[in-house]
């Protein structure tokens, strides 16, 4: 029996009802995954909860690693936290870390970086200074037995602008008589001035050479010269970085042992101010 154009019809449109069904049933289907998703899942969680909780996992592991005397270990851990929540107190524990690695480049740095932060309490920055003052102390003796007085004697000088700790106050008391005889007060506060400004110059010359590395870098992909980059760029910015901090400590010294250290600490550009803690991780250690 032939089939009625009626039923041809119906047929027709059988596939096409049955293809809309399956497109709204389909734009259903995401809603349904998403449900099933726990609701405190990584992917749904802010950005900062999830750094937050990155820096705390660092943070521990630090103290673990510094209680089991892996100091580098422990300096590196904090050092990590702190780029996840920059809270200027992983810095000093970082800085006490590296000291107690007897890594005193690593940690003056650290520890300078500190002081550039504000609002952090008095018992906090004599920690730090002392971190300066003992690696200081160290290079004074190591000016000594190599001879070379005037430089140690510089370097006595400097740290004895510092408010420290009493171990750093007989350290000092040590070295100064290794020494001998203190120079005439003059000499010593035209010395302090001539370092003074020897900590700007080098800060600008480290600074001069970050840029220009930067610079290079840049100039270097392009051109396709990898190769040198490679090896010539990690060199220049590690030797930039260097003079830069030391440059910083000089400066950072001065304004700390300054009577008007206060007034100076406001007068710091915004820039360099650390950004406010959302957490306390800050803990003493005793080094």
């Amino acid at each position: 029996m032939p089939v009625s154009h009626e039923a041809t019809d119906k047929k027709g449109w059988l596939p096409v009802m049955l293809a809309v069904a399956l497109v709204f049933s389909g734009m259903h289907l995401p809603a349904v995954v998403r449900a099933a998703e726990p609701a405190g899942a990584p992917a749904d969680a802010p950005d900062e909860a999830r750094a937050e909780q990155r820096m705390l996992e660092l943070n521990e592991a630090g103290f673990s690693a510094f209680a089991e005397g892996e100091f580098v270990e422990a300096a590196r851990k904090f050092e990590e936290a702190h780029e996840f929540v920059p809270d200027p107190n992983l810095r000093k524990n970082a800085a006490i870390a590296w000291f107690k690695a007897e890594r005193c480049e690593e940690a003056s740095e650290a520890a300078v970086f500190f002081l550039l932060a504000d609002e952090m309490t008095v018992k906090d920055r004599i920690e730090a200074r002392s971190v300066l003052g003992h690696c200081r102390l160290d290079e004074a003796e190591a000016a000594i037995a190599a001879g070379d007085v005037e430089r140690a004697r510089l370097i006595v000088e400097r740290v004895a602008l510092l408010e420290t700790d009493e171990r750093v106050e007989e350290r000092l008391s040590s070295v100064r008589v290794q020494l001998g005889p203190p120079m005439g007060q003059g000499e010593g506060v035209a010395r302090v001035d001539e370092s003074n400004t020897a900590g700007w110059a080098l800060l600008a010359t480290g600074a001069a050479i970050v840029a220009g590395t930067a610079g290079y870098h840049i100039l270097s992909a392009r051109q396709g010269d990898a190769d040198t980059a490679s090896w010539l760029v990690p060199s220049l910015y590690g030797a930039g970085a260097v003079t830069a901090s030391t440059g910083v400590w000089l400066i950072v010294s001065d304004q700390t042992a300054s009577p008007n250290a206060g007034s100076q600490e406001a007068a710091k550009p915004a820039a360099q101010k650390a950004p406010a803690p959302s957490v306390q991780v800050g803990m003493t250690f005793k080094f």
